[in-house]
């Protein structure tokens, strides 16, 4: 069934690779984007465009109207040091509960949180620093502290790579894994697809890994 799908960072790697598969797929896109002009689907009919910052609360709200899902393939820039996870999805589970009808709420987060991976956590924090790791765990609390009437999912991928994709990953529940297996942003793009009808993991926080 058709769904319209507000996709947070769809000018990213992993959201651009969504929002493709999305309108191929027959959904509506509102693609949420800081620069209309980097968002390469904007003259697709089954396509609405949204300019704004997902860290304002205001636009976030307004652009979460009349949804079905929401997704978000948001990262953070460890080069500039910018971090936004944390206050946008505070943004969107706050919006999302002030709703009669809350949206799916499907985010992206990464290995290493959560104890899924301590080694993993320990080693994207030497390389990537601790703030965007610290992010990262800010980012889900708001989700698991502020989601009451509000289905989440949150997917915690592991070493994302631009290979082919593979057609296939794994789905990891409640354990811990010390090296998991590197997984295509493609294919995690495709997670998401298939999570747009799959509620199986709702309310919940996933690992996705290659497989």
């Amino acid at each position: 069934m058709s769904k319209r799908i507000l996709v947070f960072g769809a000018t990213g790697q992993i959201g651009g690779i969504f929002t493709e598969k999305a309108i191929k797929a027959g959904h509506t896109v509102v693609a949420f984007v800081r620069n209309k002009s980097k968002f390469k689907f904007a003259n697709d009919k089954n396509v609405e465009l949204i300019e704004g910052n997902a860290t304002d609360k205001d636009a976030v709200t307004a652009a979460m109207a009349n949804v079905d899902i929401v997704i978000s393939g948001l990262g953070n820039s460890p080069k500039s040091k910018v971090f936004i996870l944390e206050k946008a999805y505070s943004n969107i589970i706050e919006a999302a509960e002030d709703m009669a009808n809350p949206p799916r709420c499907i985010l992206i987060s990464s290995i290493g949180i959560g104890g899924s991976s301590p080694f993993v956590k320990f080693l994207l924090t030497m390389i990537a620093g601790k703030g965007g790791i610290e992010d990262f765990e800010k980012a889900e609390k708001q989700v698991l502290d502020k989601a009451r009437k509000t289905d989440y999912l949150i997917v915690r991928a592991s070493g994302l790579t631009n290979n082919e994709e593979a057609g296939e990953y794994n789905v990891n529940l409640n354990k811990s894994i010390f090296w998991p297996k590197f997984i295509s942003r493609s294919d995690v793009a495709q997670f998401f697809l298939d999570a747009v009808e799959d509620k199986q993991y709702d309310k919940s926080a996933i690992m996705l890994t290659g497989k």
